[in-house]
């Protein structure tokens, strides 16, 4: 065997090393890859997964705040026998501003709901008194308008409630 032959085997043996190493080499990063790729969907997912919990408390906060809202400001008709003049009472805890009150229409005339004159404020516990003569009548109702701030930027609010004795 010669010098010339001796260095061909090698450089074959080295080459079938290299592919052998290459395959393995292969083998090794299709499974990192793998690996990465389920590691990222686990990764999106929990992300995904995040955002929902996220919006899930982004709602319930919502909804909080708009039951806090709603009970801010609370409405109590008392309506005394023998009188034409019902008691509103803010039951709620913030003072209700440009209340406004409509009356159910008058059964004899029908027509549109009675608009009455806008009290500027009724404050927790206050109350206004209201005219409600002849609406001693089943579906009688008054409904309350009213803003929480007092320069009425917010959203006006709105309670109908039924007139009865």
């Amino acid at each position: 065997m010669t010098t010339a032959t001796t260095l061909a085997i090698v450089a074959a043996a080295a080459a079938v090393a290299a592919v052998i190493v290459s395959l393995f080499a292969l083998r090794w990063a299709r499974r990192s890859a793998v690996a990465a790729e389920s590691s990222a969907g686990s990764a999106r997912d929990a992300a995904v997964a995040a955002r929902d919990d996220a919006d899930v408390a982004l709602r319930a906060e919502k909804a909080r705040l708009a039951a806090e809202e709603e009970a801010a400001v609370s409405w109590q008709v008392d309506w005394p026998r023998n009188s034409w003049m019902v008691t509103v009472k803010n039951t709620g805890q913030r003072t209700a501003y440009q209340v406004g009150v409509a009356l159910s229409p008058y059964p004899a005339t029908g027509g549109g709901p009675i608009l009455l004159p806008n009290t500027d404020e009724v404050n927790p516990g206050g109350a206004m008194r209201v005219d409600v003569s002849a609406h001693e009548h089943t579906g009688a109702w008054i409904e309350l308008s009213w803003y929480l701030d007092r320069e009425g930027a917010g959203e006006l609010r709105r309670k109908r409630l039924g007139l009865s004795r």
